[in-house]
């Protein structure tokens, strides 16, 4: 809004508000020695503002949607999280329609959210409210719907769907271990990158991106600070800020990729995991797994490579590794996302430690000691 205050010295200064992309409002003043001056430049002001905002207002929701993600959110983002974005326009598309931003209901944006629940699992519900939820507080700030339609709106999702993440027993994983060891060869490279990807529940663009210099063989750790883009064949930055990590590795990880620098003579900054100058492909790399597991007779459907990540957590899980350790290790933002994907476990790891509790908690007693006997007065 323009208004118009007369100065002591026959002067009139406009000052015109506004928005900035966080919410916070912004004012900018200009002075004019005329009435006449001072109100045909504010009049302009809030026609130019008007104009856009009635350009935006016109759009449909799932159009403003895709504006908003274009000019604000996609040249800070990853691929990964930027398909997120172009599903969810997809979604507002087929449901709205050409439907207008300015003329979504909260009832209609409530009955929208609940039948995206209805196969969707609660947290994939939440999250995808949450993105639209930016949108909508956006167009409001921008002065292109009056209501958040978004607010307080119900949660719900289909938990039913929540799918128990394959992994490998303790057994198979030594046997998986052991096969791929004796079938290392400096010449390829898809065993050494499933062989590190048992060792340290390393995503595989995690692994693939790896160079020598992330390698310490003295601290016995690596530096996991980005990742590789299959698509575009170059690096990329991890998944999040809390991908990047250095993690603990053992000693038999280690001799392997010790064993493969020397062999080709691998310089700091080489890339460790290629097969003449190349990454594999992951196609190539889950071949190459789901042939280890058929020769060892270890049938898993779905088994992938990820599957080796959840693998590595069920075994540090089983060794009673603190779960916030292990959340560190995985790179995970909050303890509850390593909770909340692998809550089966954890239950399971849950009943075997109230077992032990009860039975340490009956070490207390000495079981040759008196009864104890109370006396009524």
């Amino acid at each position: 809004m323009a208004s118009i205050v007369k100065k002591g010295n026959d002067r009139y200064m406009v000052r015109v508000s506004w928005y900035d992309d966080f919410g916070k409002r912004k004012y900018s003043n200009k002075t004019f020695k005329t009435s006449a001056e001072a109100k045909h430049y504010a009049l302009t002001a809030e026609l130019n503002k008007n104009t856009t905002n009635l350009e935006l207002s016109k759009m449909s929701f799932s159009d403003y949607f895709k504006d908003w993600f274009e000019l604000y959110k996609q040249s800070k983002i990853t691929s990964v999280t930027a398909r997120k974005y172009h599903l969810i326009e997809k979604e507002l598309s087929n449901a709205f329609g050409n439907k207008k931003i300015s003329d979504i209901t909260r009832r209609e944006y409530q009955k929208f959210l609940n039948d995206y629940g209805k196969n969707h699992v609660t947290d994939s519900v939440r999250e995808f409210n949450g993105k639209i939820r930016h949108c909508v507080k956006n167009a409001m700030y921008e002065g292109i719907i009056d209501k958040d339609f978004t607010f307080d709106v119900q949660i719900t999702g289909n938990d039913d769907r929540k799918y128990s993440v394959e992994y490998l027993s303790l057994e198979e994983m030594s046997a998986l271990t052991n096969e791929v060891i004796s079938l290392l060869d400096y010449r390829y490279s898809t065993n050494y990158i499933i062989l590190t990807g048992i060792m340290t529940g390393m995503r595989v663009d995690e692994i693939v991106a790896l160079t020598w210099k992330d390698i310490n063989f003295n601290f016995k750790t690596i530096n996991i600070n980005k990742s590789w883009s299959f698509k575009m064949n170059e690096f990329k930055p991890t998944k999040n800020e809390s991908s990047n990590r250095i993690i603990k590795v053992n000693d038999a990880l280690l001799d392997v990729l010790k064993d493969l620098k020397n062999a080709r003579c691998g310089k700091d900054n080489d890339l460790i995991f290629t097969t003449n100058n190349v990454i594999p492909s992951t196609v190539a790399i889950n071949k190459a797994l789901r042939r280890r597991l058929t020769s060892l007779g270890i049938i898993k459907r779905g088994f992938h490579f990820h599957s080796l990540r959840h693998s590595h957590v069920a075994f540090l899980i089983a060794q009673g590794i603190d779960l916030f350790a292990i959340s560190k290790r995985l790179g995970h933002k909050k303890l509850s996302t390593t909770t909340d994907t692998y809550a089966y476990l954890v239950d399971e790891y849950q009943a075997k430690n109230d077992i032990t509790m009860a039975t340490k908690l009956d070490s207390l007693v000495n079981k040759n000691s008196a009864p104890i006997v109370h006396h009524s007065i």
